[in-house]
């Protein structure tokens, strides 16, 4: 069951923002960036301010919290986790937030079952960073064609892809690019976990000041694992068979950097230089 999370909401000023990106960053970065981002995306083809919009796999809630800023008919957050249940805590102290929208709510979700709302039910929805540890794409995409509304609009992004420089998801403990591809997954790992703590205090999100840096790294291990490797032309694929139409689509290239000649033996340069993809799929 939805729960909606009832009251007036604050709009964050510029000068509010640039603290929060200083003090904060992770929170900034989906509270503000990429919410932003999407609200953007999206608003050239929907009325943002009567349109119900769903975060697909919506983790902590703060991009969702970040887009109901400018969406007035509704923001629904889901996710396998309940992650966002410590929403209400963490915006009470990053941004003495004690009132959220009526239009926000959050649900959690069973991955081996139908997504809990009908056919045909939102105008709007977006994911970030989420689709790269979704293991069936084409059911995945499936569930997302079902729930929008007919000519509804979904924006995706995907940061890193696989096959690019920082593609493990796991350059915070080694910063080498292409490291993941360059030897075999086992010597990695070792690698991986036998690594230090080499991250400025300046730069840690909230997970690393609030838990033991074994436990962060475990964590990011156990993302690494769920990556399902996918490459540009293999989402795009998928998306047409699922009966999209592509709307934008925009690809951000890592450039400055030589590709080992061996790994052009098993991948494209394109791959190999593809860092993100953001795309607007229509229904």
């Amino acid at each position: 069951m939805i729960k909606k999370l009832m009251s007036s909401f604050l709009q964050i000023s510029q000068n509010d923002a640039e603290k929060l990106q200083q003090n904060d960053p992770w929170f900034y970065s989906h509270y503000v960036y990429a919410a932003n981002v999407v609200t953007s995306k999206l608003s050239k083809y929907i009325d943002l301010g009567y349109s119900q919009l769903f975060d697909f796999g919506c983790g902590d809630g703060i991009m969702a919290l970040g887009v109901s800023r400018s969406v007035v008919g509704g923001v629904t957050g889901f996710d396998v986790t309940e992650a966002f249940k410590d929403l209400p805590q963490k915006a009470l102290e990053t941004l003495h937030l004690a009132d959220y929208p009526s239009t926000l709510g959050f649900v959690q979700v069973d991955p081996s079952k139908p997504l809990p709302f009908p056919d045909n039910h939102f105008d709007g929805g977006y994911s970030w960073s989420v689709f790269e540890h979704v293991a069936m794409i084409d059911g995945t995409l499936a569930e997302v064609y079902r729930i929008l509304k007919p000519k509804g609009v979904f924006f995706l992004q995907i940061e890193p892809f696989y096959a690019s420089p920082f593609g493990s998801h796991l350059q915070r403990l080694i910063d080498e690019p292409w490291a993941h591809l360059l030897t075999d997954e086992a010597s990695y790992l070792r690698r991986v976990k036998a690594s230090k703590d080499t991250v400025p205090d300046t730069e840690k999100d909230i997970m690393y000041r609030e838990n033991e840096f074994e436990n962060v790294k475990n964590y990011l291990i156990g993302e690494y694992k769920t990556l399902n490797k996918l490459t540009v032309n293999q989402l795009l694929a998928q998306i047409l068979k699922a009966g999209f139409h592509v709307m934008e689509m925009r690809t951000t290239q890592v450039n400055q950097l030589a590709i080992p000649p061996v790994l052009l033996n098993n991948y494209s340069e394109y791959d190999l230089r593809t860092n993100e993809i953001q795309l607007v799929i229509s229904k």
